[in-house]
């Protein structure tokens, strides 16, 4: 399986855990991006040993999406790729879904903050060598 294949399926399996039963395994006050914002949060804690889960995203995520969340890792753990092929796997996943975000107006402010304190001339895969060093 391909690593962008792992990702999507991670990104499933959370979004599918919160959109059962018309979304009703939703938390109060969540936003479409706190999916993509764990993963690619996650993806980062897996592979380069960082804490973006921990600064960034909400610890009720994690609670009520627990088994999701555990399928989840699972995927992004399977991940095999060099710094340089990490970087431009996240640099497209951040960019694809930033663009779904801004139409459907889904941003969190942890989304936004996360972006902002990587991006360098809007471009997100321009800044993301910077957690690498």
């Amino acid at each position: 399986m391909s690593n962008n294949q792992l990702l999507w399926r991670a990104t499933n399996e959370i979004g599918d855990w919160f959109s059962r039963l018309g979304g009703s395994n939703r938390y109060p006050g969540m936003v479409e991006s706190e999916i993509f914002l764990y993963i690619a949060c996650k993806t980062l804690d897996t592979h380069k040993k960082s804490e973006f889960v921990a600064e960034f995203v909400d610890p009720k995520l994690i609670d009520f999406g627990k088994g999701a969340v555990i399928k989840a890792n699972i995927h992004i753990a399977n991940i095999t790729a060099t710094q340089s092929e990490l970087n431009q796997l996240l640099s497209e996943y951040l960019n694809h879904y930033d663009k779904k975000i801004q139409t459907a107006n889904e941003g969190s402010e942890r989304w936004s903050v996360f972006l902002s304190k990587f991006k360098l001339g809007g471009h997100v895969g321009q800044v993301l060598p910077r957690v690498f060093h």
